[in-house]
């Protein structure tokens, strides 16, 4: 069999074709000019079909990505809008929100006069079950709109339902409490940040492969394989 190059085309005077070494491809040239380069032919199989990433490998691989990335912001990004917005309300005074599940903070804003004061004994919790408020010793800070506020009391919510907050304190026109999911929260679903790393990138993998699947076919069209 021929090796793969330009030769006189018996079909058509004057022209030469080129011989991709299996099959005889549809790019001609005048005869006697200088040989064009080869044209990008697309990878074959023993049995002459195209290799290269299928369109239903692409498929597979860019939808396991986009689940896994899906399912990993329904769960972070709540957490991360509770980790970082609540209920805020002048001290003294009481709040009624409707609570989940798990930890919760009363963060006290620090930038104002007469803070710093507010412990356990200052907040009462009724709802639904007994919940027991105990000093915050992780101390984690929030910054929200220049306000800055400090952890200072954190109670464990296990029957989800409506609280109403109150906490004690002396009177303040700019004192106030902003009620929050922890920080460190957010780093107990590290299982969801690994699920959403390996989303986006099996979500790349699945587009590059679906685009040299494409390039490949493509190649494969306009040099009259099937």
């Amino acid at each position: 069999m021929a090796a793969p190059g330009w030769y006189p085309d018996t079909t058509m005077a004057g022209t030469q074709r080129y011989w991709d070494g299996q099959r005889w491809t549809e790019h001609r040239a005048p005869l006697g000019a200088p040989p064009a380069a080869a044209p990008p032919q697309p990878r074959l199989r023993a049995d002459g079909s195209v290799r290269g990433p299928s369109l239903l490998v692409a498929v597979l691989v860019l939808g396991l990505g986009v689940v896994l990335a899906v399912a990993a912001s329904f769960v972070l990004i709540p957490a991360f809008v509770d980790s970082l917005s609540g209920p805020r309300w002048a001290v003294p005074g009481s709040n009624r929100a409707a609570l989940d599940d798990g930890a919760w903070v009363l963060y006290e804003r620090v930038d104002v006069a007469g803070s710093g004061a507010i412990g356990p004994d200052d907040v009462t919790i009724e709802g639904p079950a007994s919940v027991v408020p105990r000093f915050d010793s992780t101390n984690e800070t929030i910054t929200i709109n220049d306000r800055e506020y400090v952890g200072v009391v954190r109670f464990d919510v296990d029957v989800p339902g409506t609280y109403e907050i109150t906490v004690r304190g002396e009177p303040s026109q700019r004192g106030e409490v902003l009620l929050a999911r922890p920080i460190w929260d957010l780093f107990s679903r590290w299982p969801w940040f690994l699920a959403g790393g390996a989303g986006g990138l099996l979500a790349i993998v699945g587009t590059t492969l679906w685009i040299v699947g494409g390039v490949n076919r493509g190649r494969a069209r306009r040099a009259g394989f099937s």
